[in-house]
C-alpha cells in the first residue's frame, strides 16, 4: 500500500508503509472486533474494482486464455519473484486461521449458537454451513485474484508495448 500511495502522493513509500501499519494496528486495538470485522467485510467490496477493470479494458481474451493454460515464466530473479508473488497472494494460509478464529468469535456473539464440543448434535448443520462459506469464499477470492492478475498484466503489457525497444 505504501508503494501504491507513493505513485500518486509526494512522499517516500516507506513513510506511507509505516503510516498504514500504524493505522491498521490502531484500528485493531481501539475498535471493538465486531465493528472492525464489519468494516473489513465492506472494504473487501473495493476488490470488485479489479473485476471492473478486466471488463472495461480491451483484452485479447484468446491470449488471456492461452496465458492461463500455458503461462510464460522467465528464468532468473524475475521468474522466482513472479512465482513467490503468485503463491504469496493466492494461497494465503492465514486466511484459514482467520476464518477459524472468526467462527469462534461469532459463536460468542449469538446466544443460540454453541461450541460444538458443548453441543455435538449441532455439528452436522454447522459443518455444512462452514463448508458452503469456505467454498464460496475460496471461489470468490480466487476469481478476484485472477482479476488482479489479468488487470495487472494488461496494464504492464500496455506500458511495455508503448516503450521503444532497448538497444
Amino acid at each position: 500500500m505504501g508503494e501504491g500511495a507513493a505513485l500518486v502522493l509526494p512522499f517516500d513509500a516507506r513513510v506511507y508503509t509505516v503510516a498504514f501499519a500504524l493505522i491498521s494496528l490502531g484500528l485493531q486495538i481501539f475498535i471493538p472486533f465486531h465493528r472492525y470485522a464489519r468494516l473489513l467485510k465492506w472494504l473487501t467490496a473495493v476488490l470488485l474494482a479489479y473485476v471492473a477493470v478486466v471488463f472495461s479494458v480491451k483484452l485479447d481474451w484468446g491470449e488471456v486464455g492461452r496465458g492461463l493454460i500455458q503461462p510464460r515464466i522467465e528464468g532468473g530473479r524475475a521468474g522466482v519473484g513472479l512465482i513467490v508473488a503468485l503463491f504469496g497472494t493466492t494461497i494465503s494460509p492465514y486466511i484459514f486461521f482467520w476464518q477459524s478464529s472468526q467462527e469462534v468469535k461469532e459463536i460468542a456473539q449469538h446466544a443460540d449458537e454453541h461450541a460444538l464440543r458443548a453441543s455435538p448434535h449441532e455439528a452436522k448443520a454447522q459443518f455444512a454451513r462452514i463448508g458452503v462459506d469456505t467454498w464460496f469464499g475460496m471461489a470468490a477470492s480466487n476469481l478476484i485474484a485472477l482479476a488482479i492478475i489479468i488487470s495487472t498484466a494488461a496494464t504492464l503489457h500496455a506500458t511495455e508495448s508503448t516503450r521503444s525497444p532497448r538497444r
